[in-house]
Formats: C-alpha cells, structure tokens, sequence
C-alpha cells in the first residue's frame, strides 16, 4: 500500500515548486507569459492529478529527490504531446467540423425548401377594408386569401396561376404585382367601396391574429419564418391600427394637407418616421392633437406622377417606351437634374424611391402634386428662361452697337479741321 504520508509530501513540492513558476512567470513580459501559457496549464493539470494520485513508494520518493519533479513530468508530457495530446485535438476539430456541415446542410434544405414553398410573399390593404395575402408556390402559382380588416372573418381564397400572372407583365407590374392584381379581380373587391382602386402593402405580421390566417399559424410554428422588423402603428390607446414593412411609406392626411414619409424601424416601440424619432404613442398622440390620420401609402397606378419633396423640390416621373423619365426642379421650377431609368417591374413608388435616394432626398417628406400643371409651371419657367437670354442678348447686342457709334463719331471733326488749313 502507498505511503499516504510520502504521497503528501510529494504533493507539497511540487505544489511549493508551481507556486515558484507562477511567481516567475508573472514578472516575464506579457510576451512571454504567452509562450508559457500552455505549459502553466498543463502544470496545473498534473498538479491536480498528483492531489489525488497515489504512487508505489519507491516512485514517490524518486520525485522527491528530484531537484525539480514539476518540470521533469512536464518535460515528458511535452515529448508525449506529439502523440495523444495532438490526436485528441485533430480528432475534436474533425468532429466538431462535421457537426457544423451536418448543421448547415440542414439549414441550406430548410431554405431550399422555403424558396420552393414561397418565393415572393406580401400582405395588402384593399380599400382600407380587406387584407389580402399572396404567396408564390412552387410552379409560379400564387395562393390568395383575402380577409376582412373588422371582423377578421376570410372572405375569400384561391389560386392565381402562372398564365394569368404572366399576362398582367408589363413595365410597371413584375410577378407579385401581377398576382396582385388578378387576385383583387378574382375576388371580387373591384366591387368594393372604392373599386380596389386603394391598395397599400402592409407588413406580413398584419394577419398574425386572424385565426384562419397562414400568417397565424407561422407565428405559432415557424416564428423565424416572419419578419421581425414590421412597424406597428397604434393610437394613443395603444390599439393597433396597421403594421408596414420596414422602410415603407406612410401617407399622412391633415385637414389642411396631405404628405407621405418614410419609415424605418428602430425597435418595437420607436421608429425614424421622416426624418425625426418617435415612440409610436408619441406619433400618435401629434396626430390626434392635429387632427390627422395616417395609413400606408398607396400603390400608384398611374403613367405619370409628381411629388413637391420637402419644401423646395419638386419631382416629376413618367414611364416611357421600357425607360422612366424623370426631372427634378427646384423651389423656382428651375431644372436640376433630369433623366431616365432603364427598369422594367417596378411601380412608380419604387421608381419614384430610387430617384431620391440617388439624389439623397430619400428621407424627405412628400406632397402629391398634379403632374400636368407642374410640367405647364416647368414649361413656362423655361420659355420666361429663354426669353431673359434673348433679351440679355439683345441688349449686348445693342450696347455693343452703341460702343462702335460712340467709337466712330469724332470723324467728322478730324474732316472739319482739315477743311480750315
């Protein structure tokens, strides 16, 4: 039986002798500690161990008589690392790495298999009164369900096939904006009380508490499948009103003016809304005391629009032959900037959106304004241009005339003396 006594004292050096490396180590540079850090960490290790091993007592009272018994087990776990230690560390990086590639194939599948299911996903509100949800399936078909925004109650469902979306393509509509359309006809709300004439995307999370809806049984579910960012709109009694996808518009109706911003999502109570930061209780509360209301902005179906952006710019966009026109005035009608944009599946909103940012207007607020009238006001600052610089020609033209009169007039005095010799 080992010698508990021999045993402890063995313990006690080699703890006396790591106690010695310790205080060694921490005067070394911080350099240096680093090349030793594996080292301090397996002499703690060995340490541990000889706490509760018990060796043959001739083994023992041989490292006690070596003049340093820490170092001379490292010095032999170090010529051994090569071996076991190295294998247990190739072995926990090749297992660990199959693990994650197993993990990702498995996530890289849930995503292929989302795509199949659904590619393009959108809620709408038609004529402020119906929700209508449309997702992309497999095949280019879209599924429709179409719900009533007051009793929550699904008013319709079906299926709009890739035909009848390929033939609602043009300039203006991609594939959703197709399917949306057909939807809103196969619906039935072009009989609604505004002819399906106001449509608004609003963010998915919209149907999340309309119990026949897919958006509700996701949120049980399949929560990571939703959006995360969607605006929550509520009055000051904090009843929920409409939800908007981040970085969506808002159309703001006051009794004396009507204007749009932008939205972005801060957190589930504030948002960027324009250019200032609200609590949405905060917004709310400004609306009411004004008089105002807000909804999301509605998708523009006309050829042709204009906007006065913020309060010294004015916009005006038109789609042409497979190009969008567009021109940019300032407060005076003045041309800024013009030009065309060569994108096909877009809606006026969209165009409208990429025209501000690239002139970094994205933030400002909008006011609609007729489109005609604006370009007769362009038209007329023109031609009020053209005829300053006739006249500003004119009157060169005119000085320069009178300068050469001027020039030529002593002439005749010259004669006059020459008469008198």
């Amino acid at each position: 039986m080992a010698d508990t006594e021999l045993s402890s004292k063995l313990y006690e050096k080699m703890s006396a002798e790591q106690d010695k490396f310790r205080s060694w180590l921490l005067e070394q540079p911080p350099a240096d500690i680093l090349l030793h850090a594996v080292e301090y960490t397996v002499r703690e290790d060995i340490l541990m161990e000889m706490e509760a091993l018990e060796l043959p007592d001739d083994q023992a009272r041989a490292l006690l008589a070596s003049p340093d018994a820490m170092s001379d087990i490292y010095k032999t776990f170090s010529k051994m690392v090569d071996t076991g230690h190295m294998d247990v560390v190739r072995e926990s990086i090749e297992d660990r790495a199959a693990e994650l590639s197993i993990e990702q194939a498995v996530q890289e599948e849930v995503q292929r298999e989302m795509e199949a299911q659904g590619k393009q996903e959108a809620v709408y509100l038609v004529d402020r009164s119906s929700l209508l949800h449309l997702k992309e399936v497999q095949g280019g078909d879209f599924e429709y369900a179409v719900f009533d925004k007051q009793t929550k109650q699904k008013t319709a469902e079906g299926i709009i096939s890739l035909d009848e979306v390929l033939d609602g393509i043009d300039p203006t509509h991609d594939h959703l904006a197709a399917a949306r359309d057909a939807a809103i006809g196969a619906a039935g709300l072009y009989g609604g009380p505004l002819g399906g004439s106001d449509v608004a995307q609003v963010g998915l999370t919209s149907l999340k508490d309309f119990r026949d809806s897919d958006i509700r049984r996701r949120s049980i579910w399949e929560p990571e499948t939703l959006p995360k960012d969607d605006l929550r709109f509520i009055d000051s009694g904090y009843n929920e009103q409409f939800r908007l996808p981040n970085g969506g518009r808002i159309e703001v109706e006051y009794p004396d003016r009507t204007f749009s911003a932008p939205c972005e999502y801060i957190d589930d109570y504030h948002a960027y809304i324009g250019t200032e930061v609200y609590h949405m209780c905060q917004f709310a509360e400004v609306l009411e005391r004004g008089g105002g209301v807000c909804r999301p902005e509605a998708v523009i179906e006309a050829d042709a629009a204009a906007w006065k952006i913020g309060w010294d710019k004015f916009l005006a966009v038109e789609c042409g032959a497979g190009q969008w026109d567009y021109h940019l005035y300032d407060s005076q009608m003045a041309e800024l900037k013009s030009g065309s944009l060569e994108v096909v599946g877009c809606s006026m909103n969209e165009v409208r959106d990429m025209i501000l940012a690239e002139n970094k207007l994205g933030h400002r607020s909008m006011t609609p304004t007729d489109y005609g009238m604006l370009m007769d006001k362009a038209a007329a600052r023109a031609e009020e241009v053209r005829g300053e610089k006739r006249e500003s020609v004119l009157g060169q033209l005119s000085a320069l005339k009178s300068g050469q009169k001027d020039k030529a007039a002593p002439a005749p005095e010259k004669k006059h003396r020459e008469e008198g010799r």
